[in-house]
């Protein structure tokens, strides 16, 4: 859906990469120029903003920073995840499979090492994150606060859309292209910017692979089609995307999928916030 107009958090005033003018903007490497340390956190700490529904949650904004911003019709992808280096290896795996721009909330411990790990993290895969901004959250909640930053993610977007993922997910083939076409279409896309339509996008799973298969594995052995992804469902291969939690997951009807056209009108709505 779009974005908000207002920002509610606090945005870097400098670049992150201090040298990020005197960079090449031509190649991999001016993500960031690998020479200079990121924000202090020091600095992140007094740049950030208390988020309005959680309390003593703090929000920083584009602490990386995409290299190009998106055009404003782009469908930025969504994500938030507590910072750990399977959670970064997930998140680059679902940037490469996007092939588009991602805006994400990670949320880490409020001290200078987890900064600091996030930050080398940020350098190791710059090339496959070249199109991702990442926003640091940081303090205490109860609970996980997954809506929280979700929102934070999406109000940090650059571009009109967004799409809200969670970083376990994994785009099929050619999504991009084809959520693309939804966006420019004068219809949907007239439609989805006076906020009159959504992109429902059913979602499937995999069962757990054996323990001995590898990541990479499990995704090679994702359907690749439509086609495969019904056969894989008809085989139980395939099953929906947590059936059992009916009021998170239910609302979309899985059935219709093999003959639903790439966009209808529907009454109902599920606020997330």
């Amino acid at each position: 859906g779009p974005r908000k107009d207002a920002r509610l958090y606090k945005e870097a005033e400098a670049p992150w990469c201090p040298c990020a003018q005197k960079c090449d903007p031509s190649g991999p490497a001016a993500y960031i120029c690998g020479s200079h340390e990121f924000a202090t956190l020091d600095v992140v700490q007094r740049g950030a903003v208390a988020v309005p529904w959680v309390e003593n949650l703090q929000a920083y904004t584009n602490f990386a920073r995409a290299l190009v911003p998106p055009n404003r019709d782009e469908v930025t992808l969504t994500v938030q995840i507590s910072y750990s280096t399977e959670r970064m290896q997930r998140l680059v795996t679902l940037a490469e499979r996007w092939e588009g721009w991602v805006s994400v909330a990670v949320l880490v411990d409020q001290d200078t090492e987890s900064v600091s790990e996030l930050a080398e993290e940020i350098l190791k895969y710059r090339q496959q994150l070249h199109r991702t901004s990442f926003h640091l959250t940081f303090g205490e909640s109860d609970l996980h606060p997954i809506n929280s930053l979700r929102n934070i993610a999406v109000d940090a977007c650059e571009s009109d859309f967004s799409f809200l993922v969670d970083v376990d997910l994994v785009p099929n083939p050619g999504m991009k292209a084809e959520v693309d076409k939804w966006v420019r279409d004068a219809s949907t896309g007239s439609r989805l910017r006076d906020r009159k339509a959504a992109m429902v996008v059913p979602a499937f799973e995999q069962p757990k692979p054996a323990k001995s298969a590898s990541y990479a594995a499990a995704l090679d052995a994702l359907p690749q089609s439509k086609r495969e992804l019904e056969h894989a469902v008809r085989e139980g291969h395939i099953t929906i995307f947590h059936a059992y939690h009916v009021p998170g997951h239910n609302a979309t009807n899985h059935n219709r999928c093999p003959s639903a056209p790439m966009h209808r009108r529907s009454a109902r709505a599920d606020p997330w916030r």
